[in-house]
Order: structure tokens, then sequence, then C-alpha cells
């Protein structure tokens, strides 16, 4: 078998290699060891194992590899540079899995900056409903690529929204009528206020509630897995936590919980944990802070060193948070340990929005990145550096939502939203 000129041996040192795979459909035999150079990359080592499953070059797809659950990133000779404990004596045994591909679909143009979106149908609809914010001070209800509603009434940008659905309702337009959850929603501004707002087929979108809970601009908003909370964070320095119920009744004035302080800095991220006793905040401070939300009440503080623009909290494992900051970085904290524990570079701009992938049997160890350079990075928490770059803006991305297992909605600078879909190679 002819092996391909860029994984020969020829005088470079070398190491020994198998390969295996749990992932795809056509296996090498494990048995079978192969002399590689140490500076054989990750695409030679793909064109390797492609030739030895006998896929011809229109069949060959890109692989990525592992070794010991750890991701080969760059060239082998890097990998096993940061690995002194790794004897180069020994083969080493690399399990290979199709790269994961991203794919464009969908746009939905605005009038201006898109600064957030929301999924309130998670997983139904085929992902394309979505709620946006925009620096037009408009929220919008959009379905693939149409507008179906508009909801007026802040007088400045909207920097974030959150939503959950509610009920059936049917919702129609001027060309077809759709049978689609009600929903609640949430939506922050500069005007420094948090609208509640609520659709049915009847009335809409309509806002049935004004919070004025902050004296600065909201940024972040976000709703607990239960749909009865609601958190805003602000450039005041506060959070506040809010029932969603009494907003929807008229004849309720208090609906406020607490006002929580302590942050040094404007805040301008939020995340619930999945039982919903805790809510984690971050910002220009760069300090993770978690509150104890029966309590209304301040909890514990995780340091850190540079500004944070996005937060997300693992659904599978709530010990488990990463984060994205104004160094062009995402981190992943394990607040068991009460640190970050490793770092993720891959951007050349502040990263504004984080996801972990909520795919079943995904087990937590994959996310989504956006940020001021216009791309979308699949991360893995095996490896340091992004599998799979995608841009799909020709502007800065200041916000991203899953609304499908492996469907993304991005909203940018660019005044579009658009949709990407994740798929391994095959």
């Amino acid at each position: 078998m002819d092996i391909p000129e860029e994984t020969l041996a020829h005088n470079a040192p070398t190491v020994m290699v198998s390969f295996f795979t749990t992932t795809y459909t056509k296996s090498v035999p494990e048995s079978q060891t192969f002399s590689v150079p140490k500076t054989v990359t990750k695409n030679g080592l793909s064109n390797l194992v492609n030739k030895l499953l006998g896929n011809a070059d229109e069949e060959a797809i890109p692989f990525d590899f592992l070794y010991n659950d750890e991701f080969v990133s760059l060239s082998l000779d890097k990998f096993l540079k940061k690995r002194p404990e790794i004897n180069t004596d020994d083969t080493l045994s690399l399990e290979y899995t199709p790269s994961m591909s991203m794919e464009e679909g969908n746009e939905i143009p605005h009038d201006d900056w898109v600064s957030s979106v929301c999924a309130p149908f998670y997983g139904e609809l085929d992902g394309d409903v979505v709620v946006t914010g925009c620096y037009d001070r408009r929220v919008r209800l959009c379905h693939g690529s149409e507008v179906l509603a508009v909801g007026d009434g802040h007088t400045g940008a909207v920097k974030s929204v959150a939503a959950v659905k509610n009920g059936l309702a049917s919702m129609g337009t001027k060309r077809r009528r759709r049978n689609v959850p009600g929903f609640t929603a949430l939506s922050g501004s500069k005007d420094g206020t948090v609208r509640v707002w609520s659709y049915d087929d009847a009335k809409g979108l309509k806002s049935v509630r004004t919070l004025k809970h902050h004296s600065a601009s909201v940024d972040t908003v976000s709703i607990n897995a239960a749909g009865d909370l609601g958190c805003s964070a602000s450039w005041d320095k506060t959070v506040s936590l809010f029932r969603i119920p009494d907003c929807m009744n008229a004849d309720i004035t208090d609906v406020q919980i607490a006002t929580m302080t302590g942050h040094s800095r404007p805040i301008l991220a939020s995340s619930f944990t999945k039982d919903n006793r805790h809510v984690f905040t971050s910002g220009l401070d760069g300090q993770l802070k978690q509150w104890d939300v029966s309590r209304a009440a301040f909890y514990t503080t995780y340091s850190g060193e540079y500004a944070t623009y996005s937060l997300d909290v693992n659904k599978e494992n709530q010990n488990l948070i990463v984060t994205g900051h104004s160094d062009n970085r995402a981190r992943l904290w394990d607040i068991r340990e009460k640190k970050v524990i490793k770092s993720f570079s891959g951007h050349t701009g502040w990263v504004y929005s984080i996801k972990w992938c909520p795919e079943e049997g995904n087990l937590g160890t994959s996310f989504v990145t956006a940020a001021e350079d216009s791309a979308l990075n699949y991360f893995d928490v095996r490896a340091v550096r992004p599998l799979s770059t995608h841009t799909p803006h020709t502007d800065g991305i200041l916000s991203l939502s899953f609304t499908a297992p492996t469907t993304v909605a991005s909203a940018s600078k660019d005044t579009k939203v658009k949709t990407t879909t994740l798929s391994p190679n095959k």
C-alpha cells in the first residue's frame, strides 16, 4: 500500500503508532503499526488513515485524533513535548474520529446590530424559531427567514433576551399558519429596564410588565429551567431576582425577590444551574460569582483575571462552567476546585458568547463560542484549540443559542441572524 508522502519517516525522528475508532464505521486493524515522523500533523495522520481505510480521494474525510482521551490539535511532536511522561519508545495508540463540520443555514435580516438571540422552543419546529434583541430597540419573533412578530417599548438598544415556552398557541402569517408553543420572554436594555413579554395568537407579542430594578444598562437576562424565576444583571453592578408568574398578574405590584450586590464592575453575563438552586454571574471585574436562589443571597466567588462577556453552566455537570473573555480566550471552570482548569485559544477577538453543546450523550464535553472576529468555534474540553471554525458573518458575533441539538443561531453586528448546523464528516 502506498503511504502518503507527508507521513513517510525518511530521516526524521519517528514514532510508532496504531489506530482505532469508536465512532467511525470503518476500522484499521489495531494490530497494524506504522512509523511516522514526530512532526506529522493532524492532516498527515488523517491522510494516512484514509489510505489505510481504502477511502478514495473523493471519499476521504478529515479526522481528529486522540491519545489517552486528549486531542492532538497540532503536530504530534508538539503534543508529545508538552507531555514528557509519554514514552515514545512505545507504540502510541491513536483514536480517530470524524472531524466536525459546520454548514450555514437560514438568514434573518434585521435593521441594526443584533445583540442577542435565544430559542424558546429548543428542539421543536425544526429548530427554526428564535427570539432576538436588536439595537433598534425592538424584540422580534422569527421563524426560518421570516420575522413574524415585533415588540416595541424599549427606549434604548436591547442587549439581552431570554425566553421559555408556556403552552400551545397558533401562530399565523400572511403566507401560512403554524401551531407553535406560546412563550414568555425577557429583554434587557440600555434604557435600564427589563421588559416581560408574552406571546399568544390572539394578542401577538405583547409587553406585559416593565421592571425598573436597575439604574443602568441591563446587559444580561436569564430564566431558570422551571420557567418561574428571572434574573437580570446590570452595569449598575447589581443582580435582581424576580418571579415570572407574578409579572403576568397585573394585580401583583411587587414581583422582585431581591437585589444582590457584590460585583465591583458592570455585570455582563448570567446563567442558572439546571436544578434551579443557584445562578452564576460575571462581568468586567472578571469574578465568577455564585448566588443562592432560595436565600436570594451571595454564595461564593471564584477569582478570575480577565473581563468576562459570557458564561454557561453545564446542564449535565453543574460543577463545570465555560466563560468567554476579553483576552480572546474561553475558559473552563470546575467549581469543586474553585478555579479555571483549562484555557482555550483560537479566536482573534473578544469572546462575546459561549454555549455548551446540548446533544444527547455528549455529557458536556463540547461547546461553541462566538467572537468579535466574526467566527464560530467548536471546542472539545479535551483539546485547547477549536476542532472546527466557521465564519458565517461579516462582523462581530454578539450572541449564539442552540435551537436544536446540532443547530446554532448566531446574532451579529452585520445586522443578521444566521443558523449553522454542526455535523461530523461522513
